[in-house]
């Protein structure tokens, strides 16, 4: 991992755990486990709001909203690595002419 940022094992972790929560979000609430796990041990007063159709679209928004934000992230690293390789591939070049002479 040399030529890394400090901060790109964290980023990486944040992308997963963005990727990992959207995709749950966005599945989970259409799913027999909503009702087995979320909406069943809830209170009663919460059973109404957990199975309306509105409240679950919310939560799939929300997990749309963290798959663009994993994605935005995983963009932003191949843009930074397609920058930094023309640069690579001229010093190599570059290197490998005078190597010749």
């Amino acid at each position: 991992m040399t030529g890394r940022r400090p901060g790109f094992v964290l980023e990486m972790l944040w992308t997963i755990y963005m990727l990992e929560a959207g995709a749950f979000l966005v599945v989970s609430p259409f799913r027999r486990f909503w009702i087995q796990r979320v909406v069943n041990p809830s209170p009663v007063a919460l059973q109404g709001l957990l199975l309306s159709p509105h409240f679950r679209s919310l939560l799939v928004g929300i997990g749309v909203l963290h798959l663009l934000a994993a994605m935005t992230q995983i963009e932003r690293w191949r843009r930074e690595r397609a920058s930094r390789a023309p640069v690579s591939r001229a010093r190599s070049a570059a290197a490998a002419g005078q190597g010749e002479s």
